[in-house]
């Protein structure tokens, strides 16, 4: 038998989720950039090259401000399967063996993410210089 009380109970609030804007939700620590992973070490060696990876793959792209976030997600597995095929190629290079099947599937998914984010097989043309683009408005 419920016991009666002189108190109410207070009244049911709608979630405190509900009430912030867009712009005060809070971000992710991996969102915000204050960790490289939402599980795992972003300070190891295999971060480190990750980082190096994705800046060089994005500076093909016109840099990582010019990216958007699926671009820059693709950039980031490419840096992973890169990282990946590193050690493969290394054991190679010492005369041991790898799986072969392992190493040609890696590589043709980096293949086709490179392909996908539009990053070609050669080096884009240098930009013109000054007298190159005088030389065409005569």
């Amino acid at each position: 038998m419920p016991v009666e009380t002189d108190k109410q109970l207070p009244a049911k609030r709608a979630p405190s989720w509900r009430k912030r804007s867009a712009e005060s939700v809070k971000r992710s620590a991996v969102s915000n950039g204050a960790r490289a992973y939402v599980v795992g070490n972003g300070n190891g060696p295999w971060a480190r090259r990750q980082r190096d990876l994705v800046i060089l793959y994005a500076a093909d792209l016109g840099g990582l401000d010019m990216l958007t976030t699926g671009q820059v997600t693709l950039c980031r597995a490419s840096a992973a399967m890169t990282i990946e095929l590193e050690p493969m190629e290394g054991r190679w290079s010492l005369g041991e063996t790898n799986d072969l099947d392992q190493y040609a599937r890696v590589s043709a998914h980096l293949r086709r993410i490179l392909e996908t984010l539009g990053i070609d097989k050669c080096k884009p043309k240098p930009p013109k210089t000054l007298h190159e683009i005088i030389k065409e408005s005569e």
